[in-house]
């Protein structure tokens, strides 16, 4: 009876590290996007879609999201 206890538990522990590591990749993915939507607003602003305020005004924002998902990511 206690091994297959053990066993239960092992298998829900293996659940949880599969999760997290699908999680931490989520995430992962989620930087690599916000790096490219920099890159694509640089492009935008060169061939004169926007102006230096508003590329300046959402590039701070992506950067602010970028050090929270970095710093969630530390932590899992």
């Amino acid at each position: 009876m206690a091994r297959i206890k053990e066993l239960r538990n092992k298998r829900q522990e293996n659940r949880l590290w599969i999760t997290e590591k699908y999680f931490s990749h989520f995430i992962d993915i989620s930087l690599g996007l916000s790096f490219e939507l920099e890159t694509q607003l640089i492009i935008v602003f060169k061939r004169n879609y926007i102006k230096k305020e508003q590329l300046t005004k959402i590039q701070e924002k992506i950067v602010e999201f970028q050090k929270m998902t970095m710093g969630f990511q530390n932590k899992l």
